[in-house]
């Protein structure tokens, strides 16, 4: 849930409620969450995790914390090596950025 709101909170114009603020505290928790479910029992999913690093970098990035947005994408390959996304979509445009 925490994965979601933050996508929300970020993607929603502030005139609408929309905070990207909030949106990396929540996607950060997110992370944390993740980080701390099993990858092994059926009963608790990590699909989200990788998605959950991917999206705080979006967010950083966004709010110029170009750091954060490389760590948070680096966290995202680490947690899903080869990822698509974050591998040829996000860190790309993170290395035009100084």
């Amino acid at each position: 849930m925490l994965l979601a709101q933050g996508i929300s909170l970020y993607n929603t114009p502030r005139m609408w409620g929309g905070d990207t603020g909030e949106a990396i505290t929540r996607l950060k928790e997110a992370t944390r969450r993740f980080a701390d479910t099993s990858t092994t029992e059926p009963l608790q999913p990590n699909w989200g995790h990788a998605d959950a690093y991917a999206w705080l970098g979006i967010a950083h990035a966004n709010d110029s914390r170009t750091r954060e947005a490389r760590a948070a994408s680096e966290n995202a390959l680490d947690v899903r090596p080869g990822y698509g996304w974050v591998q040829h979509v996000l860190m790309p445009k993170l290395a035009t950025v100084e």
